[in-house]
């Protein structure tokens, strides 16, 4: 039980590239890359985000399953590693966590810390513990000056919880 709420907490505070793009309505929280308005892909994108944040994993995988063939979006790959650590697919986990990685020169905060929790329950502990390293370091780079700071900050938090 312990997991899969921070695991929620994970996904829904380390969006640092997604911000809310309308209010809340219906206790629905709704992503977008940005305020505008959203085009078919970014309200799939949105729903399956809304889905894995409510710990809707099953129902989120067929969306991104097939976005992910369609975009080349770190996000998809993003939510898809949420909802492999979510169904207890740790190794898929970790391929998706790392092809999100691999589009950003910048550490996707929610990635690495993902990455972090799937190395760790593959018994990778170093693995896990040098992710949590990249993210202090990447955290103590921005030392609160960078727009994912409080993302950096959420996401150490969480990794280090999980991976006490």
């Amino acid at each position: 039980m312990r997991f899969v709420s921070l695991l929620s907490l994970l996904c829904v505070a380390t969006l640092p590239a997604l911000t809310p793009a309308n209010a809340q309505t219906g206790g629905q929280r709704y992503w977008a890359m940005d305020a505008g308005p959203l085009s078919g892909t970014g309200k799939l994108i949105a729903k399956a985000g809304n889905l894995v944040a409510q710990g809707r994993y099953a129902e989120a995988d067929p969306i991104l399953s097939d976005l992910y063939g369609r975009t080349d979006s770190r996000q998809v790959r993003f939510l898809l590693g949420m909802t492999s650590l979510g169904q207890g697919n740790a190794e898929a986990a970790r391929r998706s966590f790392l092809q999100s990685l691999s589009v950003s020169r910048m550490g996707h905060p929610g990635a690495m810390s993902g990455l972090a929790v799937a190395e760790a329950r593959l018994g990778n502990m170093d693995s896990a513990h040098a992710m949590l390293t990249r993210l202090k370091q990447q955290q103590a780079h921005c030392a609160s000056r960078c727009l994912n700071s409080a993302a950096l900050d959420r996401a150490v938090l969480v990794t280090e919880r999980l991976l006490s």
